[in-house]
């Protein structure tokens, strides 16, 4: 036996180290010539086979659900860093599925830390839910993962009854139920954000609405009934469901407006509300995204497909800055079903259908909301009842680049080549002379002399576009000495302390107060002691 067994390696090491199924092929085949007889198969473990050919173990996909019941088991990942934050600063997506009725819930979290509060909110979230008999959950499955693998969270399922098992290492097989569902919110959110050109920080819109669509459509395996039908125990109404990002009317009824003001605001739809039977959508004209039940969405218009009525697509600089609401447009319940007859026809079926579709997984943030600057009649340069164009600004971008210069030069010698950035430079000279801040005088001996030098900068406004060209002429102070040309140094800008003090005093005594700009102030204040400037190069 040991002999065969030597026989068998040793040929084994010949061939290359060739497995010892298709070895014994040849063999018994007479594929080859000059073979021995190796016997008989034997278990044999090559050392260096394993060092050099050892795979991973193959997972075989379950054809049943082990399951017998809801929250028996419940899958648990955390998907993230998101490259690109959402507009609320999200950048983790808490995902949650239950592994016999597939049905998921979806959580954004701004860090990893989150998770253990997220996860108790869970808990007592699929709980306590109303209508259905729910038992307490008994399994977790989840990664090893530091969110997850942690004292706090140990002690709470302690607590709770709850075990606690954990996939392997680097081997998410184990856990693939959450893995694929990751998978497929990231197809469907993907496809929604680059079918209609969305802006990225609002995946979190899509992956919530993508989550809340694939409830209610996609059937568990081996059976006819959806995920939502297994949780709920009713089939799902799919009546109300609307394209991501349609052209949507959103009714102004936040606002007092006037006899013949427009009643509705234009916005775009970006999926279903959570805590209430509303719409989540995107006000293009307060630049918010909302929940309101007074919506009409026109998903089937080309309109969706290009704007030909001036309807700016939110860019991604705009959405930055947006804000949640305080109040929500129309938070439904029971009391305002009587006042609703006036609601179109979607509206209507998305009242009667969101009272069964109603899926716990995002919570909606609310801020303050943004403050708006008062501008008076007098300062507003233009016509007031000429309409404001928000998009394709073309014209005014072509009319700066006529009279601004795009380059910054890094020298004068580059600047006196320009016509721009001359005229920028004869501003500047103007204005010094107009301030009387310099006298020309023969240079003296045994006193320091401060050098002076040209800065250029090109001025922008809140789009990035080039406004104007701008010139200073500043002294090289790095040559002062402290105690012979100054005493004191100030700064050319207030401090946020002394300006926040200086309104406290304002709002005390009830004065007013006003901002002004000017482009000299430095050259405006007077000097204790005599300094003295190299004679600059003027034009």
């Amino acid at each position: 036996m040991a002999h065969e067994c030597n026989k068998l390696d040793l040929w084994h090491q010949r061939l290359g180290h060739m497995n010892f199924k298709d070895l014994k092929k040849l063999e018994k085949h007479g594929i080859v010539r000059g073979l021995p007889n190796l016997g008989k198969k034997l278990e044999v473990v090559c050392e260096p086979c394993q060092l050099g050919k050892q795979t991973k173990v193959p997972h075989k996909k379950n054809s049943y659900i082990a399951t017998k019941r809801p929250l028996e088991l419940v899958h648990m990942d955390l998907m993230g860093p998101i490259q690109t934050e959402s507009i609320n600063g999200k950048k983790y997506i808490f995902v949650c599925v239950d592994n016999f009725s597939r049905f998921t819930w979806v959580y954004f979290l701004r860090n990893k830390t989150e998770a253990f509060d997220y996860f108790k909110k869970f808990c007592n979230q699929v709980q306590n839910e109303k209508g259905r008999d729910i038992k307490k959950i008994c399994l977790i499955r989840s990664d090893h993962g530091t969110e997850f693998e942690n004292a706090k969270f140990s002690e709470f399922c302690d607590g709770l009854g709850i075990s606690h098992e954990f996939s392997a290492p680097r081997t998410p097989q184990q856990n693939g139920v959450v893995e694929r569902k990751n998978h497929v919110l990231q197809e469907i959110a993907r496809v929604m954000l680059n079918s209609k050109k969305v802006p990225r920080n609002l995946w979190a819109e899509a992956v919530n609405t993508a989550c809340y669509v694939s409830n209610c459509v996609f059937k568990r395996p081996d059976t006819k009934q959806t995920s939502y039908e297994l949780w709920k125990g009713k089939k799902p109404n799919v009546s109300y469901f609307h394209t991501f990002r349609s052209k949507c009317y959103i009714l102004n009824d936040r606002d007092h407006l006037g006899k013949f003001d427009a009643k509705s605001d234009v916005g775009l739809f970006l999926g279903y509300a959570i805590n209430s039977r509303a719409y989540r959508v995107f006000n293009l004209t307060t630049k918010t995204i909302m929940e309101s039940i007074n919506v009409k969405i026109d998903d089937l218009s080309m309109l969706n497909l290009c704007d030909d009525n001036g309807v700016n697509e939110p860019k991604e600089n705009m959405l930055n800055d947006t804000k949640t609401p305080i109040d929500v447009t129309s938070s439904v319940s029971s009391q305002d079903d009587e006042n609703d007859s006036h609601v179109e026809v979607e509206s209507q079926g998305l009242e009667n259908a969101l009272n069964d579709n109603q899926q716990n997984d995002q919570v909606v943030e609310h801020s303050h909301p943004r403050l708006r600057n008062l501008h008076y009649q007098e300062d507003i340069i233009g016509d007031l009842n000429e309409g404001v164009r928000t998009r394709n600004q073309i014209a005014n971008q072509i009319s700066y680049a006529c009279y601004t210069s795009q380059i910054e030069p890094k020298n004068i010698n580059e600047a006196i080549v320009d016509e721009y950035w001359v005229g920028a430079m004869q501003d500047e000279l103007n204005q010094f002379e107009r301030n009387e801040v310099w006298s020309l005088v023969p240079r003296p001996k045994d006193i320091n002399v401060i050098g002076t030098k040209w800065v250029f900068r090109n001025k922008t406004d809140e789009s990035g576009k080039i406004v104007r060209n701008k010139a200073r002429l500043v002294a090289q102070g790095y040559t002062q000495v402290e105690g012979v040309d100054f005493d004191e140094t100030f700064a050319p800008v207030a401090r946020l302390e002394s300006i926040r003090l200086l309104l406290s005093i304002a709002c005390i005594k009830s004065s007013n107060y006003f901002k002004w700009m000017s482009k000299v102030l430095s050259s405006m204040d007077t000097f204790k002691k005599k300094c003295m400037l190299n004679n600059l190069r003027v034009l």
